[in-house]
């Protein structure tokens, strides 16, 4: 069980590292393709009611990837913690 448990932990880790970098990766993509040519060395912003709710939207998204990455983590102390308990009940009982 606590085996299954860092397995599936590195999994999820995995799984909040790749929702952030392809977050943030879109972003910067997003950002660069949908700007006008010339514009990319000045700071253009979107119209505000767009250009909020597409941020927002993103800034959503690498937040649930840092908290996907935090149950991954979480998810491997327990396995490891569950290996423990188990072999130190195993040394202790005859």
């Amino acid at each position: 069980m606590g085996t299954f448990l860092k397995v599936a932990g590195i999994l999820v880790l995995i799984a909040g590292i790749v929702m952030i970098f392809l977050s943030v990766a879109g972003m910067w993509w997003l950002g660069y393709w949908t700007s006008p040519p010339g514009a990319q060395e000045e700071e253009q912003m979107l119209p505000l009611p767009w250009g909020m709710v597409a941020l927002a939207e993103r800034l959503g998204v690498v937040a649930g990837g840092v908290l996907v990455f935090l149950a991954g983590a979480a998810l491997f102390c327990v396995g490891s913690i569950y290996n423990d308990i188990k072999e130190l009940k195993s040394r202790l009982s005859p």
